[in-house]
């Protein structure tokens, strides 16, 4: 356990690395002053989590378990390339992040708004170790399944699958995470990750395409729990398997690249 975490704080060391040298080779934009405004406190973080060790990583595809018939979904749209640094609602995610949230929402237009005031965590974060560090890196966000009636905050579950559904049209690797379900304390909540953003974490990457991930038709959780315990099977995706739009076909995904996910689209 104590090499693994060593691992993944070189992981997000060098991921600091790597965004701080994409801002220094940046214009003088304001775009860019902004977007170095954001990362620096984020890459200081980082540098103090920082533990020297030999990073080795387990293969992150283990197979796909096609149980689904995947599909191209009505409203697939690929995401931009931009990468610029936003705060929402008092968070930090990428453009192409938001821009996917803004497209999501419109596929939804419930009563949820993902764009930003039902955010409950961001990117580019390390403060939650219980999410796994899948924060640590871009295209990860939480979100609320709350609304607030009077002095009680009363669960929307009505919303919840047409939310998912929207997040996966968009682009997004998404699950519903009910209370207690990670921990013991933790809410309700979405969590949802931007397939082929540039700047996932490893921990991240592996809930999309790893053996418990959303390629393969699980819940994106580790098949250890809290306590290191072995669990017997991973999670399965209580939301039917993931939606497969063309765009991520061209993804270096291993789940992807062989003739099971998209071959229906070559």
């Amino acid at each position: 356990m104590r090499n693994y975490l060593r691992s993944q704080k070189l992981a997000t060391f060098f991921l600091a690395i790597a965004l701080l040298l994409a801002c220094v080779a940046c214009s003088d934009s304001q775009e860019n002053a902004s977007q170095a405004e954001f990362l620096t406190p984020i890459t200081n973080n980082l540098l103090r989590q920082y533990t020297s060790s030999q990073y080795s990583s387990d293969e992150v595809n283990a197979g796909v378990d096609l149980w689904f018939i995947p599909k191209e979904a009505e409203g697939c749209q690929a995401p931009s390339d931009s990468y610029g640094l936003v705060e929402i609602n008092g968070f930090i995610l990428n453009q192409r992040t938001v821009e996917m949230l803004e497209y999501a929402y419109e596929l939804y237009g419930g009563l949820i708004d993902i764009r930003g005031p039902a955010l409950t965590q961001g990117s580019y974060s390390l403060d939650s170790p219980e999410s796994f560090f899948t924060h640590a890196g871009g295209g990860a966000v939480d979100i609320s399944v709350y609304d607030k009636n009077g002095e009680r905050w009363v669960l929307l579950e009505d919303e919840i699958e047409p939310v998912i559904g929207a997040l996966r049209v968009a682009g997004f690797a998404a699950w519903y995470r009910p209370a207690d379900y990670e921990r013991q304390g933790s809410p309700a909540h979405i969590h949802a990750i931007a397939i082929g953003d540039l700047f996932l974490s490893p921990e991240a990457t592996r809930q999309i395409d790893g053996r418990c991930g959303y390629f393969n038709g699980r819940a994106g959780l580790p098949i250890m729990d809290y306590e290191c315990k072995h669990v017997a099977e991973p999670r399965p995706d209580i939301h039917g398997g993931p939606v497969v739009c063309d765009w991520m076909c061209a993804l270096p995904y291993p789940s992807l690249s062989g003739e099971l996910l998209c071959k229906n689209w070559e």
